[in-house]
């Protein structure tokens, strides 16, 4: 390609003469594709649709020559209107809907994508994704028929397995999850390169209690060749992710930015997750000293954006959940690339050479979970914000909880909670009238199938005694809520994350298991940071037996939570400013 080359007069003029005649405009940007690039053939295409007849043939030559930035915004304005000029036109359609999920506008590719499937698409990816998208809004009935009718045409597809699995899981329809952790273990012994993959989490929903190893399709990564800075003085650090507002991961790292050493440290902080004006936004772009925001940006482009600000470090924040864009870090724009805190376990993907955890989360023997490789922090990996809004009182009545109640509260999403631990606290209730369980229904289907197995269980009352609690957003309001449980039950193989940290903080003890990997140690690490050892066991026996203890001495629960009002100054896991000063440590010994 020569960048400075100019179409032929004849081609110019014949455009001058017919500015309406799209095979003009369509010649000249053939001719700059060969001879200039993919970029300026369409800004002249582009620029041709203010004249042009009949768009139709400009915006198709757009969409094919920005196949290989599949989202980029200018692509996806393409799409959308040849959609709208062809709207039966199912390639189109399935088109529009891939470019749009890779942009944080992800939920808008539902309708192209269902309205390609209701005119007749088939596509095994297209109905893999479909689905996907449904079951993360909620859409459950039509993503478990989705999944069906691409099982029907690849009886061995571990995604539509794995979908199915996790339906099961939201629903707490518990008595389907051998059959269907059966089939996912089938499907991923027979994987092939055409079948749609399975999401991480749910992977570790049914691999979670086995020893650590790598996840079906994983591949271990060659430890990294040591770095070298491409700065001096202060170490360029960068933090990408979809999540920089309110939001869990937001929520957890604003007072890490703020905390950072600008004598050692220069901040970057990229975004391409939702454009939202709320307080920890806020607080981020004022924190950071350079806050780039990458939606307009294909993944080629943004990790051109990152490499030209020369960091020395990049900690990609997202992985593998839904809004995730790992092509970002694949080329490889900084010389040292770590994932933290979005994903719990490996990612196993181009790019990512680190995973920072702790030795709880990953003892020596947990590091065959990963393909990346370990780095520990000297303390609980999961940074907390020092500045988050202490909880403000409110009674048990405003929120529907008996005042003479002991209430036993699990605020995590549905598809965490399953036998045995659902069993055990059901088991307690019964031997326990004082006692209640203030659980975060996912549906009045599951909350109908617990109260049912709370009844087999012999637990009096249940449906008044099983209580829907309302998670709220984050703020003093919330944290008062939280304060009124008197325990915190955790479960496996995915314990609680970041809800651990905002129930210890709120000053609510967790009853906790070990697991056996990353996903399932999280929970200890934070109440080691929070010096709340005896509140960990290791196995489902010892669990049940030490729930039984505690609400048989409710005065060790009491004594717990005025441990941890007292200690949100001085208690490990909330040192934010020790956290930056421990993490800034580590990483500049990655270049020594």
């Amino acid at each position: 390609m020569t960048p400075h080359a100019s179409p032929p007069s004849d081609l110019i003029e014949r455009i001058r003469r017919e500015p309406r005649d799209a095979n003009g405009w369509l010649d000249l940007g053939r001719w700059l594709a060969e001879h200039v690039g993919a970029t300026a053939a369409v800004g002249q295409v582009e620029a041709g649709l203010r004249h042009v007849t009949d768009p139709a043939p400009l915006l198709e030559f757009i969409a094919v020559a920005l196949t290989s930035t599949p989202s980029a915004p200018v692509r996806i304005r393409a799409l959308n209107r040849l959609a709208a000029l062809r709207p039966h036109d199912v390639t189109v359609l399935a088109e529009l809907g891939f470019a749009v999920v890779r942009t944080a506008a992800a939920p808008a590719a539902l309708k192209p994508l269902q309205e390609a499937v209701r005119l007749g698409a088939r596509g095994t990816a297209l109905l893999g994704l479909l689905a996907s998208l449904e079951l993360a809004q909620g859409i459950i009935d039509q993503a478990e028929l989705h999944y069906r009718m691409l099982l029907e045409q690849q009886p061995d597809d571990l995604g539509a397995w794995a979908g199915l699995h996790h339906i099961a899981l939201r629903g707490w329809d518990w008595d389907a999850l051998p059959e269907f952790e059966e089939k996912v273990r089938w499907a991923a012994q027979r994987q092939n390169a055409t079948g749609n993959q399975a999401p991480v989490h749910v992977l570790l929903s049914v691999y979670g209690n086995d020893p650590p190893a790598l996840l079906p399709g994983q591949r271990r990564h060659a430890p990294p060749t040591r770095p070298r800075r491409r700065s001096t003085g202060r170490l360029r650090i960068g933090y990408l992710s979809s999540d920089l507002r309110t939001h869990a991961v937001g929520v957890l790292m604003a007072g890490l930015f703020e905390a950072h050493d600008r004598s050692r440290v220069e901040l970057f902080l990229y975004n391409y997750g939702p454009r939202t004006e709320d307080p920890y936004r806020t607080r981020m772009q004022r924190a950071a000293e350079h806050w780039r925001d990458l939606n307009d940006l294909g993944d080629i482009q943004a990790t051109a954006r990152i490499a030209a600000d020369q960091l020395d470090v990049l900690i990609e924040l997202t992985g593998h959940t839904s809004s995730g864009r790992l092509g970002i870090v694949a080329p490889r724009p900084a010389p040292v690339q770590i994932h933290y805190l979005g994903h719990a376990g490996a990612l196993a993907v181009p790019g990512i050479d680190y995973y920072l955890a702790d030795a709880e989360t990953v003892p020596p023997e947990g590091e065959a979970e990963f393909a990346e490789t370990v780095l520990r922090l000297p303390r609980c990996f999961m940074v907390t914000d020092h500045k988050r809004p202490s909880p403000v009182p409110t009674t048990r009545a405003d929120v529907g909880l008996p005042d003479d109640a002991i209430v036993l509260v699990n605020y995590n999403q549905g598809w965490k909670i399953r036998p045995p631990y659902v069993d055990i606290w059901l088991a307690a209730l019964a031997r326990h009238p004082r006692a209640v369980l203030w659980i975060r229904c996912p549906s009045p289907d599951a909350r109908a199938r617990l109260v049912a197995r709370a009844e087999r269980a012999g637990v009096r009352d249940a449906a008044r005694r099983l209580i829907d609690c309302d998670y709220g957003a984050d703020g003093p309001s919330h944290a008062g809520r939280v304060a009124l449980a008197d325990l915190a039950l955790d479960q496996l193989p995915y314990s609680s994350h970041s809800i651990a940290a905002e129930l210890l903080w709120a000053g609510v003890p967790l009853l906790s298991q070990r697991g056996q990997r990353f996903a399932g140690r999280v929970a200890a690490s934070l109440l080691r940071a929070c010096d709340l050892d005896s509140f960990i066991t290791d196995s489902v026996e010892a669990y049940a037996a030490r729930l039984e203890h505690l609400l048989n001495h409710p005065e060790e629960l009491a004594a717990a939570k005025r441990h941890l009002q007292a200690g949100r100054a001085t208690l490990p896991l909330f040192d934010t400013e020790g956290f930056a000063r421990d993490l800034e440590d580590l990483l500049f010994r990655l270049f020594e």
